[in-house]
């Protein structure tokens, strides 16, 4: 798939430049533009290779991250439901949810 994708960026920069170059050439022996404008299009079409080659590889590298990025998704998506306590009230006799105040009845016990 990459090797894919690198040919057709550089195919497409290929056609583009070509057309680019011819137009701007013929343009330039015409009169319509002068020799700086020429020479301004035609360092602007060897700047940018490099940052259309770039460009091909990221595009590249998008594609090997979306099956992960997908997965990742699939998951949150559907997250399990955390587990619903099974009793309404702490247990008072478990020290890590009951309390260990004494009750009204612990001390009617004492005074009798």
């Amino acid at each position: 798939m990459e090797g894919l994708t690198t040919f057709t960026v550089h195919a497409i920069l290929a056609a583009t430049t070509c057309a680019m170059l011819f137009l701007t050439i013929n343009d330039g022996r015409s009169g319509k533009l002068s020799p700086g404008a020429v020479f301004t299009i035609l360092a602007y079409v060897l700047l940018m290779h490099n940052k259309t080659v770039g460009l091909g590889r990221s595009i590249v590298r998008v594609g090997r991250v979306q099956p992960s990025a997908e997965r990742v998704a699939a998951l949150v998506k559907h997250r399990p439901k955390p587990p619903t306590p099974t009793q309404t009230s702490p247990d008072p006799d478990d020290p890590a949810t009951g309390t260990d105040a004494p009750t009204n009845e612990h001390f009617a016990n004492k005074q009798t």
